[in-house]
């Protein structure tokens, strides 16, 4: 039989937890940037987005580690599984601040 050899844990959390949360975070910084200049209101916003980031990060940190823990076959599928959930995030998160 031919078997593939596992993946190695060093690139599971490099491709599957570290990459996904640092993509999150550069966008949820972003998506703060994006509240300047609306007026006062923005300003409660982009609190309440900081206090979220203080929560959805170390959040993101566990849920992506403990995706990682089954072998998945390819380096394609640990980035995938890895942003489904920051990507679910973010979208809530535009949302609830653009209300689209």
């Amino acid at each position: 039989m031919n078997q593939k050899p596992k993946t190695p844990s060093s690139v599971k959390v490099a491709l599957g937890v570290v990459l996904p949360v640092a993509a999150f975070a550069i966008y949820d910084l972003c998506l703060t940037n994006s509240l300047s200049g609306k007026g006062e209101a923005a300003g409660f916003a982009g609190t309440g987005l900081a206090l979220a980031f203080m929560v959805v990060i170390p959040a993101l940190l566990v849920v992506n580690s403990l995706l990682m823990i089954p072998q998945w076959k390819s380096k394609v599928t640990i980035v995938a599984v890895g942003f489904i959930f920051p990507v679910i995030i973010a979208i809530a998160e535009y949302r609830s601040l653009h209300g689209r």
